[in-house]
């Protein structure tokens, strides 16, 4: 009876140990909790709150330049670094070649309170083609920040045409127009005059030649 007790205890204290180590044990890699590894870099915080947005920027104003630049290229890159100054970025840009040069669009988005001062920065670059501004009203779209959408277009400059004054055309026009008429009518003039003295010579020619035989025939 003893020794069976004995056994028991023996049993006991074996599956006691076992346990303990097994509850001591790490667990296998799938169960333990995910670390993190890696991630993205955060957008900048200038450029999160437009394009992070799966719907885009809230456009509360759409600005449209055309301007005359030396170098279309270079003035849409100032343009770019000038928009991440006031912060914002630019979305796109589309270049070709055409009989005038190089042609560059581009668009560029800003908070709103900084549109004016890349407005001046964009129309100080060169010569100011045309511009337009549309607003959209407030009330049609959620409360957040407001950007202006800026769509320039950069066309290669060139020396000015300069036409001559109308008035002074048309009295170009006048005095050239007189000149020929003048020089007509005495073109008619002098036709006239060899017409007359070609009729008018042999007749003068035939009195003097007759006046000259009744005189000489008279002497006899």
């Amino acid at each position: 009876m003893n020794k069976l007790i004995c056994w028991k205890l023996c049993w006991m204290g074996i599956c006691g140990a076992l346990a303990s180590a097994c509850g001591s044990a790490p667990l296998p890699q799938s169960a333990q909790t995910p670390q993190l590894v890696a991630a993205y870099p955060q957008p900048p915080s200038a450029l999160s709150a437009a394009q992070s947005d799966p719907d885009g920027p809230v456009v509360r104003e759409c600005v449209y330049l055309t301007l005359q630049v030396d170098y279309p290229e270079g003035a849409a890159d100032a343009a770019a670094r000038s928009a991440n100054r006031y912060g914002g970025y630019e979305n796109n840009r589309y270049a070709w070649w055409s009989d005038a040069g190089r042609t560059v669009v581009q668009e560029l988005y800003v908070p709103i309170c900084q549109a004016e001062k890349l407005r001046a920065e964009l129309i100080s670059m060169g010569g100011l083609t045309s511009q337009s501004v549309v607003r959209h009203p407030w009330d049609a779209y959620p409360p957040g920040e407001s950007w202006t959408q800026f769509s320039v277009q950069y066309i290669p400059f060139h020396e000015p045409v300069v036409y001559d004054d109308p008035q002074w055309e048309l009295f170009g026009r006048a005095l050239c127009a007189l000149a020929a008429r003048a020089i007509i009518q005495m073109g008619r003039l002098a036709a006239g005059l060899l017409l007359a003295a070609a009729v008018a010579l042999p007749c003068f020619l035939m009195a003097v030649g007759a006046v000259t035989t009744v005189r000489w025939i008279l002497r006899k």
